[in-house]
């Protein structure tokens, strides 16, 4: 009977079903429009994690020239790195359990190797080392995405 009920509101949609079908919490029928799904999720923002998990929000670093810090996150993922100090310095990199599945995904301004290099410290470690290779003292946050 669903099935027949579901047919029949997506050819009315044109295809696309107008409204969601789900559970609630009681387990009883619900079928919310998708903005009303979307209106009812928490927005990440600089104050609140919204629905961001662990492992993101910003937190900014230090590091002393020609010194490095060791960092160590919660998860592996994919992270961005953004100089807080030159602006439009920042790079991706994707941080796995494996040393040799940790990769630079992109890092469009050239810092790695001429201001800044970043390594995992062994297998399965979730901590990295960021060494500064510029004099000048950095600031940078790593965010996870």
């Amino acid at each position: 009977m669903a099935e027949k009920q579901d047919i029949r509101e997506n050819a009315m949609a044109g295809g696309t079903p107008a409204r969601l079908r789900g559970l609630d919490a009681n387990g009883n029928s619900i079928s919310p429009t998708l903005e009303e799904v979307a209106s009812a999720m928490p927005v990440a923002s600089l104050s609140s994690k919204g629905l961001a998990s662990e492992g993101q929000g910003i937190i900014e670093y230090r590091v002393e020239g020609k010194s490095s810090v060791d960092i160590t996150f919660p998860r592996y993922g994919i992270y961005l790195f953004v100089s807080e100090q030159l602006k439009g310095i920042s790079f991706l990199f994707q941080l796995a359990y494996y040393m040799y599945d940790f990769k630079i995904l992109l890092d469009p301004s050239g810092a790695l190797g001429t201001i800044f290099n970043i390594e995992q410290i062994e297998v399965g470690s979730k901590t990295i080392r960021v060494t500064n290779l510029a004099d000048s003292f950095q600031r940078f946050s790593i965010n996870r995405l």
